[in-house]
């Protein structure tokens, strides 16, 4: 739940996914003016180490100091669209291994 709360308070909205399941969605400029779109699906219960890692990974590259910055108001959703709109697509693609979902 607090990596959800977090990612919401950097800017992600949640989208009905396939069933019953909840995808968390957000669109964001990168340093091309294209826009780049990050997405998560929802699950309960614990996360483990490795899940964590592709989390951030696929949200750009944050940091897990960035996440737990955005719980607390230390870094905000106009700080994380700046943190992405210094990178490229082509970087943003390698970050994220290619995983671009479509809304």
């Amino acid at each position: 739940k607090q990596i959800t709360r977090a990612l919401r308070a950097l800017g992600y909205s949640a989208r009905p996914g396939r069933g019953d399941h909840t995808k968390l969605l957000c669109e964001v400029p990168c340093a091309d003016e294209q826009p780049f779109r990050f997405s998560f699906p929802v699950d309960r219960g614990a996360i483990p180490p490795g899940t964590f890692a592709a989390i951030l990974d696929q949200a750009g590259g944050l940091t897990e100091e960035q996440l737990c910055g955005a719980l607390d108001g230390a870094f905000t959703a106009e700080d994380y669209r700046g943190f992405i709109a210094s990178k490229s697509r082509a970087e943003l693609l390698r970050i994220t291994r290619g995983r671009r979902f479509q809304g």
